[in-house]
């Protein structure tokens, strides 16, 4: 088995449900394929460095997969096929895998998600553990006006 990156660019103006089901689609795909998904990242939308079916923006998401080759050719099939597919790219990562190694690693981006999510749950922690939060409050002494400059002082003046 080979571990591949697996990146393709959905139309931007789908509505988010549909976007989605695109992604679980492809994922469930991935193990009726006999694949392995280590993990699905979603980049979000993000404007495309050059128009792509009269499209400027697209949704950008990342698989993490183990599987034979046949995996990656059916899936780039598929892709092919899918009008709301505007690109996509395959990339191969390793050619071979330890299985032992990606149970470890699924398991390790679970965790990962569960303490981000305990971290989003708790914003006051996060501010606590950063102490230079309070610093960036804090009023920071900038340059002089020139109208300020130009103007003698007092303690001058009245000494003459």
């Amino acid at each position: 088995m080979k571990r591949y990156d697996i990146i393709f660019i959905i139309q931007a103006d789908l509505p988010r449900e549909e976007i989605e089901s695109l992604i679980e689609n492809y994922r469930s795909s991935v193990g009726d394929l006999k694949g392995i998904p280590i993990k699905v990242e979603k980049w979000g939308a993000k404007r495309l460095a050059y128009r792509v079916n009269k499209q400027i923006r697209g949704f950008y998401v990342l698989f993490d997969v183990v599987g034979e080759p046949a995996l990656v050719g059916e899936l780039e099939r598929r892709f092919k096929y899918d009008d709301k597919i505007l690109r996509y790219l395959t990339v191969r990562k390793a050619d071979s895998v330890d299985l032992k190694e990606i149970e470890k690693e699924i398991a390790g981006t679970k965790e990962e998600k569960t303490e981000e999510a305990r971290e989003a749950a708790e914003p006051g922690e996060a501010e606590k553990e950063n102490p230079r939060a309070e610093d960036s409050n804090r009023k920071r002494p900038g340059r002089k006006k020139a109208s300020e400059e130009a103007k003698p002082s007092e303690a001058t003046t009245g000494a003459e």
